[in-house]
């Protein structure tokens, strides 16, 4: 089974947390995967984009990434603290 660990941290007012399945990172076209990196490049420039609007934007880039036919589930959570 899987191993769980509670982690406790701070979210300063406007940041955003995002919370993604594997289908985010694991996402193919060809040979080559989504990735970590490319997600990381599309939080920094949503930035300020709000919870709602960084959700749809890593959906968005993932399926435009599998030319609009994605073969796995994606599933996008994203909390962000009060202003």
């Amino acid at each position: 089974g899987p191993v769980l660990h509670d982690v406790t941290f701070e979210l300063h007012p406007g940041e955003t947390l995002a919370f993604y399945t594997d289908g985010v990172t694991e996402a193919r076209s060809g040979p080559d995967f989504y990735g970590e990196e490319r997600l990381l490049k599309l939080l920094t420039a949503s930035e300020g984009g709000g919870a709602a609007g960084v959700a749809a934007a890593i959906e968005a880039d993932v399926v435009a990434f599998q030319n609009g036919l994605p073969r796995d589930d994606i599933a996008v959570v994203a909390v962000q603290a009060p202003r």
